[in-house]
C-alpha cells in the first residue's frame, strides 16, 4: 500500500480535544505541488494528528483554493501530453473544492512521506516548511505570465510532478468519527521495523469507490518503504508444558514372611508306676 500525502480542512490546531478535520486530498509517493500551494498562507509547523510528532503543516485557508486553481488553469494553457485525463482531474478538483464546507484552516499531513525519506523528521518536515513559500511564489509569477521555463517543464511532465490530483472528503485518516471495520487496520508496508513512538492516532477510514489516479511508485520502493507502525504485541514466551508425574506403580508385594512351623511338643510318656 503507497505511503501518501494527506491534505484536510479543519477549524482547529490538532491536539485538542474532539479534534475534527474533513478530507480533501491523498496523493501516493511525494508531497505534491498542489498540496504545497494549498498550505502556502502563513503556514507553520503543529503536532501531527496522525502521527506522534510535530510534523504536520496548517495554513490558513482563505485564498487556497482559488491559488491552486489558478495555477492549474495556467498550467492547462499550454500543450499537454494526455490532456483528456488533465482536464478530468482539473474538473474533479474544482468540483470538489466549490462544495467543500467553510473552515478556518487546511491541514498538510506528510508524514507517511516524510518517513520514507530515511531522514531526522524535524529537519525534514522544517525544509518542507522552508520550501512551501519559494514554490508559492513561483506559482504566482507563473500566473502572472512569468516562469515560463518551469511551465514547459512541469507541462511536458505533468503527470509525474505536477496533476491536479485525486480528492475526496473520505481519506485513509478519519477525523469525523467514522470508520469502516474493513479497514480498520494500519497501513501495511511490507516492513517489520517496530517503532513504539510513531503509532497512527487517527483512525483509517473507509476508502471511496473510486481510485486514486494512478501515480509512479519510486524506484526503490521496496527498499525504501520504512514506514513506522503500530508496535506489534509479540507473542509471550511459551511456558514449557507442565510435566505430568508419573503414574506411581503400586510397590511389589513381598511375599509374606514364612512363620517357622510351630513346633510339636513331644507327648509326654506316662510315668512308670514303682512298684
Amino acid at each position: 500500500m503507497a505511503n501518501r500525502s494527506h491534505l484536510y480542512t479543519c477549524d482547529e490546531i490538532p491536539g485538542g480535544k474532539g479534534f475534527r478535520a474533513r478530507g480533501l486530498s491523498e496523493y501516493g509517493w511525494e508531497i505534491p505541488l498542489v498540496h504545497k500551494l494549498m498550505v502556502a498562507a502563513n503556514p507553520h509547523v503543529v503536532r501531527s494528528a496522525i502521527w506522534e510528532h510535530d510534523i504536520a503543516i496548517i495554513a490558513d485557508r482563505e485564498g487556497a483554493f482559488d491559488r491552486a486553481s489558478a495555477f492549474f488553469d495556467k498550467l492547462g494553457e499550454g500543450d499537454l501530453g494526455d490532456r483528456k485525463e488533465f482536464d478530468e482531474e482539473l474538473a474533479q478538483m474544482k468540483e470538489f473544492l466549490a462544495t467543500t464546507p467553510p473552515s478556518k484552516y487546511i491541514l498538510l499531513e506528510a508524514g507517511e512521506i516524510l518517513d520514507l525519506m530515511g531522514e531526522d523528521l524535524n529537519k525534514l518536515v522544517a525544509d518542507l516548511h522552508a520550501e512551501i513559500p519559494d514554490v508559492a511564489a513561483r506559482a504566482a509569477a507563473a500566473v502572472a505570465g512569468e516562469e515560463d521555463a518551469w511551465l514547459a517543464e512541469l507541462r511536458s511532465e505533468w503527470a509525474e510532478k505536477a496533476r491536479p490530483g485525486y480528492w475526496s472528503d473520505i481519506l485513509y485518516y478519519s477525523f469525523d468519527g467514522t470508520q469502516s471495520a474493513e479497514s480498520s487496520d494500519a497501513v501495511d508496508d511490507g516492513d517489520d521495523d517496530d517503532n513504539d513512538d510513531e503509532t497512527p492516532a487517527a483512525k483509517p477510514a473507509a476508502k471511496p469507490a473510486k481510485a486514486a489516479p494512478k501515480q509512479p511508485a519510486p524506484a526503490n520502493n521496496a527498499a525504501s518503504a520504512k514506514q513506522s507502525k503500530p508496535a506489534e504485541v509479540k507473542p509471550g514466551a511459551k511456558k514449557p508444558a507442565a510435566k505430568k508425574p508419573a503414574a506411581k506403580k503400586p510397590a511389589a508385594k513381598k511375599p509374606a514372611a514364612k512363620k517357622p512351623a510351630a513346633k510339636k511338643s513331644a507327648a509326654k510318656k506316662p510315668a512308670k508306676k514303682k512298684r
